[in-house]
């Protein structure tokens, strides 16, 4: 079974989609952030959709490549990068995405608004190479097929 690139697309898209509000409210400032709850909650909800998008990413490629079943959402990023799809150092970014993920989904009332804001900027740089990274990937498995 191949790999469907539409599938990559559409979760990339929405990244795309997402990144210039995360970067909007970034440069609101952190006051601004931390005075707002509409921001605080707009912003987890956007990271908690991106990072969504990266594991579904990263699950349909492990799948498709048959490189085993991760045992959860942080293994799924640590197959993609063993594998090569992504660097390690971005691995280790987009664990911590998923993490907070996990934190929004399930541990809600433990979220420090103002470290989430402090940590954004790192968020935001991390998806973007994400994206960076699975356009690339996405391009060698088309001159493949």
């Amino acid at each position: 079974m191949t790999i469907d690139s539409t599938i990559l697309k559409l979760r990339l898209d929405k990244i795309l989609e997402l990144l210039p509000h995360l970067i909007e409210i970034q440069q609101k400032g952190k006051k601004a952030y931390t005075d707002s709850r509409l921001l605080q909650h707009a912003t987890e909800r956007q990271l908690q959709i991106a990072a969504q998008a990266v594991v579904d990413i990263s699950t349909h490629i492990i799948a498709h490549k048959h490189w085993g079943a991760p045992e959860s959402y942080t293994d799924a990023i640590s197959i993609i990068a063993s594998n090569h799809v992504i660097d390690t150092d971005l691995a280790k970014d987009l664990k911590e995405l998923v993490k907070l993920r996990n934190l929004i989904v399930h541990l809600y009332l433990k979220i420090d608004s103002a470290l989430l804001y402090t940590n954004l900027t790192r968020y935001i740089k991390s998806l973007e190479a994400f994206v960076v990274s699975m356009k690339q990937f996405i391009k060698q498995i088309q001159k493949q097929n």
